[in-house]
């Protein structure tokens, strides 16, 4: 029993001498193993490259839509909108409906040349003033001459032009 016991005491006093060398030994082993500062900034760079992707990922492709900036619309939207709008207003006319703006009034044809007439005044200026600058499609006149085109292909009889319109024709 004697021989049992010396072991375990030598095992027990070395265990206990060595016990903060050991310590500071396995901390080591462990640093050396997975390095705590890089490890760190690895788990950190990672997790946040993950969440950035989700994001990316779930949002979709309104993501690139930030970067595009405030004027986009009028540079690459707002000419396929009032072209749009031209046709279905052509189609209302056709259709012997009242334009936006004089449902009140009964339809004829001066409720739709005064119209017509306001639609020019204010399309002349197209991309010319401060609030309108950012605009790039087709100029107001184009789509002046627009209106006229396709109001005569449509068989529509000819607009009587108001005096402020007389030098916007093209």
């Amino acid at each position: 029993m004697e021989r049992n016991f010396k072991p375990l005491q030598k095992s027990k006093i070395l265990w206990t001498r060595n016990f903060t060398r050991r310590r500071v030994n396995s901390v080591k082993s462990v640093e050396r193993q997975f390095p705590q500062p890089i490890q760190r900034v690895g788990l950190l760079s990672m997790r946040a490259i993950f969440i950035i992707v989700c994001c990316v990922f779930l949002s979709g492709c309104s993501f690139l839509n930030m970067f595009k900036g405030p004027n986009d619309f009028y540079r690459h939207y707002e000419a396929s909108i009032l072209k749009d709008g031209i046709d279905e207003d052509i189609q209302e006319e056709i259709r012997k409906d009242v334009p936006n703006g004089y449902r009140t009034k009964p339809y004829s044809r001066e409720v739709w040349n005064e119209y017509w007439n306001s639609r020019i005044n204010d399309l002349y200026d197209l991309g010319k003033t401060p609030a309108t600058k950012a605009y790039k499609g087709p100029s107001g006149p184009e789509f002046i001459s627009y209106i006229f085109k396709t109001r005569k292909t449509n068989g529509l009889p000819e607009l009587v032009i108001e005096e402020r319109n007389r030098d916007k024709i093209p």
